[in-house]
């Protein structure tokens, strides 16, 4: 039978990976910290950012050291040292410097522009490779003062140090790690105490 003129046939219903090319990374981590074999899609949609974001989270840090140190009974400084493995950082680092750059911008106190996003340029802006080290560092961002710094070294060391900032850091470690806002803990037996 011949197809009638004006006629149309229905659309295939939308798939949002469609478009997508499956993408086999190095090495991927899984939140609970074990590999994942497999192929990583990402939808059509996605923009740099949401990647970069989803990049940082599938890391499994691990708190080695908390330093506060106080001025003018205000905190001054916090310096946090994590480790993860150096093969998940080697395709993951940018990601974790993105999360938590846009947590850092976020808390930030705005000076000028309320409505602003972190974008990968800012981030971009900040970057800089020193002696077998990638190095982030974020003083004043588009009217908000980050005073952020982070080191990635290729041991798998990533030192974060805030200025000015409270105990902002550790809350922020504690989203990226999946936990409620709560102090960073530096050892298993402190998780053990936590009500959750």
């Amino acid at each position: 039978m011949a197809k009638q003129r004006g006629t149309t046939t229905p659309a295939p219903p939308y798939d949002p990976y469609e478009d997508v090319e499956p993408v086999e990374p190095r090495f991927r981590v899984r939140r609970d910290g074990r590999s994942r074999a497999g192929q990583v899609r990402r939808p059509a949609g996605w923009s740099l950012e949401d990647a970069l974001f989803e990049d940082g989270r599938v890391l499994d840090l691990k708190v080695v050291e908390t330093k506060i140190e106080t001025l003018d009974a205000a905190i001054g400084r916090v310096r946090i040292t994590l480790k993860d493995d150096p093969e998940a950082l080697a395709t993951c680092a940018w990601g974790l410097i993105f999360a938590i750059g846009a947590l850092s911008f976020d808390d930030a106190e705005i000076d000028l522009v309320a409505n602003d996003e972190w974008m990968a340029a800012a981030m971009l802006r900040c970057l800089s490779f020193d002696r077998g080290r990638l190095y982030f560092h974020a003083d004043h961002v588009r009217g908000r003062c980050m005073k952020t710094t982070i080191e990635i070294d290729r041991e798998g060391t990533i030192t974060l140090e805030t200025l000015s900032r409270g105990e902002a850091a550790t809350r922020w470690i504690s989203k990226l790690q999946g936990k409620r806002a709560s102090p960073v803990v530096q050892d298993s037996a402190s998780l053990d105490a936590l009500p959750f």
